[in-house]
């Protein structure tokens, strides 16, 4: 959508490769992963993200971007703490 951008507003100047990665993750998680259910799915399963993942079937860094636009307001950073289980 940006190179359409660049032709209708020639005055337009165009993200970097990683900016345009970025914000197509970001508009395709909100998609995907709806505000309202998805917030109320995190709270649910106790914010795990793995779980999160199967339930949604989407890679956990589309989780987790998703989770921090929807419970963490404008953070920037997330923090992953994973624990192996003890059992295996």
């Amino acid at each position: 959508m940006e190179t359409l951008f660049c032709e209708d507003n020639p005055t337009y100047i165009p993200l970097k490769t990683s900016a345009r990665h970025l914000a197509a993750n970001q508009f395709a998680t909100a998609v995907l992963l709806p505000l309202l259910s998805f917030t109320a799915k995190v709270y649910d399963t106790g914010l795990d993200i793995i779980e999160l993942s199967s339930q949604y079937s989407k890679e956990l860094f589309a989780v987790l971007l998703r989770m921090e636009k929807c419970c963490m307001g404008s953070c920037l950073c997330m923090q992953l703490l994973y624990e192996p289980n003890a059992e295996k």
